[in-house]
C-alpha cells in the first residue's frame, strides 16, 4: 500500500469531517489555518484531518470560542499599540507645530500596529462567522 494511499485512509477531507459533524468547511478550514486543528495535506495539496483528531460538533465549536478569545487578547494588545501610536503621533505634529523648523520624526509603529490589527479584526469577524454559522452547543456540550 502506497503512502498516499495510507494517508487517505487514515484521514477525512475537511469536506467529509464537515457533513459528519454538521459544521461548516469554513470553520474547519479557519482552525486548520491557525493551526488549532491537525491536518496533514494530500499529495495534490488538498487538506486532511487524521480520523483520530477529527473533532465532534461541541468540540469544533469550542476549538472556534478559544481561538476567537485568543484573537481579541491579541487584538487588545494591538489596540493598545495604536493608541501609543496616536499619543506619539499627537507629540510629533504638536512639535511640528511648535517647532516647524525641526525635521519631521515618524515612526512606522503606528501604521504596523494598524495593520496588524486590521488583520486580527478580519480573522475575528470569520470566527465570529464560523460560531454563528456552528450554532448553540448542545445541552451538556
Amino acid at each position: 500500500m502506497s503512502d498516499e494511499t495510507r494517508m487517505l485512509e487514515d484521514t477525512l477531507s475537511l469536506g467529509e469531517v464537515a457533513r459528519r459533524n454538521g459544521v461548516g468547511v469554513d470553520a474547519l478550514r479557519l482552525l486548520a489555518q491557525d493551526g488549532v486543528l491537525p491536518v496533514a495535506h494530500g499529495r495534490v495539496g488538498h487538506v486532511r484531518v487524521p480520523r483520530a483528531a477529527c473533532p465532534d460538533p461541541d468540540e469544533v465549536r469550542a476549538l472556534l470560542a478559544r481561538r476567537r478569545a485568543e484573537l481579541a487578547e491579541e487584538a487588545a494588545g494591538q489596540v493598545a499599540r495604536v493608541r501609543r501610536g496616536v499619543d506619539s503621533l499627537e507629540r510629533l505634529v504638536e512639535s511640528a507645530r511648535s517647532h516647524p523648523e525641526d525635521p519631521p520624526a515618524v515612526g512606522d509603529g503606528l501604521v504596523h500596529a494598524s495593520v496588524v490589527l486590521d488583520d486580527l479584526v478580519e480573522r475575528l469577524c470569520a470566527y465570529d462567522d464560523a460560531l454563528r454559522r456552528a450554532g448553540t452547543p448542545t445541552a451538556g456540550g
